[in-house]
């Protein structure tokens, strides 16, 4: 027989009183399926050309998944981009797509114009990016004008601080600032009103914790008069037995004594 699922529950308890108690969510179940047969051909396919990630977000699968099918079929992922990046730290071009090839007019134009030309008007003319350029730039023992870069760390130093002045002083700053303050006003608040019903709830718990320790002693010497009581029945009755036999006694003597005469 299948196992039920047991129902688990949560108490939130805090100072030894149980606040609320809650019915833990069921654990999601976990979706397994086979691979089909499109699936393991783009993998053998392509797992030289992509990372385990890459075949993953284009399969839908998890990462794990992947690995598990690649250990399965020996397959070792991602050679093609190792050799292409091995290649290109050695100056060797490769012919993958994203790699930046220089042309003699355009290292002739570096040499020409990296003393004279700020750095991001460069990379702007030749379209590539900073830090191409700047490596280029080291690997051909080019350095830049200290007085052009000086000028350019200033007047980007200015930007990025007139951008955030402007920003710092946009009406959505401010809005954003008058709702994070609401909103800790608010939680604060609700802190207080929270920490004040737990209190009272542990002044109505020790109550009632004194009120059931009163009935407690109250119960046991109750117990104990009613078993006082009891026992004074029964010497009550003793006694009136007692009487009895002495009365019945004496009633009898008298008879006999009446009868004698």
């Amino acid at each position: 027989m299948a196992k039920k699922n047991k129902l688990r529950i949560i108490n939130y308890v805090k100072d030894g009183v149980v606040l609320r108690s809650e019915v833990a969510p069921e654990p999601p179940k976990r979706i397994t399926s086979k691979w089909t047969e499109e699936e393991i051909n783009f993998l053998k396919e392509n797992f030289q050309y992509l990372t385990s990630r890459e075949i993953s977000d284009k399969l839908g699968r998890s990462w794990e998944s992947v690995r598990g099918q690649l250990k399965r079929f020996k397959l070792t992922v991602g050679e093609e981009l190792r050799k292409v990046r091995q290649a290109s730290r050695k100056g060797v071009p490769s012919g993958r797509e994203g790699v930046t090839k220089w042309s003699e007019e355009a290292i002739n134009y570096l040499k020409e114009h990296h003393y004279t030309k700020p750095l991001p008007e460069i990379c702007e003319h030749l379209g590539f990016r900073y830090g191409v350029v700047y490596k280029k730039m080291r690997s051909l023992g080019l350095k830049v004008n200290p007085e052009i870069a000086l000028k350019v760390r200033k007047e980007g130093i200015g930007r990025i601080n007139a951008e955030k002045k402007a920003y710092f002083s946009s009406e959505d700053f401010l809005e954003k600032q008058r709702n994070k303050q609401i909103k800790k006003r608010t939680n604060s608040i609700k802190q207080r009103l929270m920490n004040r019903e737990l209190s009272e709830i542990q002044k109505i718990q020790n109550e009632i914790n004194a009120a059931k320790k009163k009935i407690e002693k109250n119960d046991a010497l109750i117990n104990k008069l009613v078993t006082e009581k009891q026992n004074l029945r029964a010497e009550v009755k003793r006694s009136e037995l007692r009487i009895k036999a002495i009365t019945d006694k004496l009633n009898m003597s008298q008879l006999t004594e009446r009868t004698s005469l």
